[in-house]
């Protein structure tokens, strides 16, 4: 009987030791899970611009160009500053690390000779959360568009002419003022005024091949010019119109 009376103390003892050996770790449990609950969990959701969106450079000051690239995403609750991390392909510094922005935007400008590396480019953001950095948000690429060509040209001959109907024999003076920039299957690029003759066309797009048209109601020579496989930086300079006269003309 003592034997047994023994035996069933300890076992108690047993089981209540246990007992308190599992109510000790689920506390600590919880209390690990209540840590992790408080860690910066905000991820950033970007705006703009999309996935393998095209940002653009022009010209400003001679051979200088300028980029005006702006960045946005979504706030992130009790955010009190981000981080903004832009980079070339295979590129050893980036062209924005910035980790002061208090807004969700950001407006990067700067003047340049030209971007010659126009794929691959990347960007992200992380928030700045209860002190803490959190993780960054997804990476998003872009491209940036070839630097701008310049295309220009003279006007020879009379710029001005008469056209009649052939309603009671009414005539109408006009004049050539303006001179257009196509595609080469006739889609309208540019129009440009011209100034003692002068026509310009500035920041068009490289990479590609254009018609330029004098006014159509004149009659030139060349109809058209022609001008093929354009490359970034290139000037384009064109003085072979030359009027010969107004359609519908006596």
């Amino acid at each position: 009987m003592k034997s047994l009376f023994l035996s069933s103390i300890l076992f108690v003892f047993t089981i209540h030791q246990v007992a308190e050996d599992i109510l000790i770790l689920n506390n600590s449990l919880t209390t690990k899970i209540k840590t992790i609950k408080t860690q910066p969990s905000c991820k950033v959701r970007l705006r703009t611009p999309e996935s393998n969106d095209t940002l653009s450079q022009s010209y400003v000051i001679g051979d200088k160009l300028e980029s005006n690239w702006r960045f946005s995403w979504f706030h992130c609750q009790d955010a009190t500053k981000y981080h903004l991390y832009v980079i070339g392909l295979n590129a050893l510094n980036p062209i924005i690390n910035s980790d002061t922005i208090t807004n969700t935007s950001y407006l990067s400008k700067s003047i340049h000779y030209g971007i010659t590396h126009l794929e691959g480019w990347t960007w992200k953001v992380r928030a700045y959360v209860d002190g803490r950095w959190g993780d960054w948000s997804e990476i998003r690429t872009f491209s940036v568009s070839p630097a701008p060509c310049t295309i220009s040209g003279k006007i020879f001959g009379p710029l001005e002419g008469v056209t009649y109907s052939d309603v009671g024999n009414e005539h109408h003076t006009i004049k050539m003022e303006k001179v257009f920039l196509t595609t080469p299957d006739g889609k309208k690029v540019k129009e440009a005024t011209l100034h003692n003759r002068q026509y310009l066309f500035k920041n068009v797009p490289a990479g590609k091949s254009y018609r330029i048209y004098p006014d159509l109601l004149f009659k030139t020579e060349p109809v058209y010019i022609e001008i093929s496989n354009t490359i970034p930086k290139g000037k384009y300079n064109k003085k072979n119109f030359t009027i010969k006269g107004v359609k519908g003309e006596g």
